[in-house]
């Protein structure tokens, strides 16, 4: 079992892994929706292979072992806090995009 996870906020700022995982346990009305896809210029495209079941959704943080998600797993985060932008795939507005596709 293994998970992966991309967000643009990863590849921009390294610092920030500790900052989502604490918001991932003091936030629980919020949860980080990760989506399985090959690659990011797939998942920000929207052009993810889909599965007819929803083995492919992960969450990032603490509970991630709760979902069932596995592999390479994307999401969008905000560029401030708070983080979680819940299970939507619309990028956040132009903060960290220049970004992209540099890990």
């Amino acid at each position: 079992m293994y998970v992966v996870f991309f967000s643009e906020t990863f590849t921009c700022s390294h610092y920030r892994a500790p900052q989502l995982f604490i918001e991932s346990l003091k936030n629980r009305s919020c949860s980080f929706v990760s989506y399985e896809c090959d690659n990011w210029e797939e998942y920000k495209n929207k052009t993810c292979e889909k599965k007819d079941n929803s083995s492919q959704i992960g969450e990032m943080g603490y509970y991630s072992q709760k979902a069932p998600g596995r592999g390479k797993q994307f999401l969008y985060t905000n560029k401030d806090p708070p983080y979680c932008r819940g299970n939507t795939t619309d990028p956040p507005s132009k903060h960290c995009l220049q970004c992209q596709n540099t890990f």
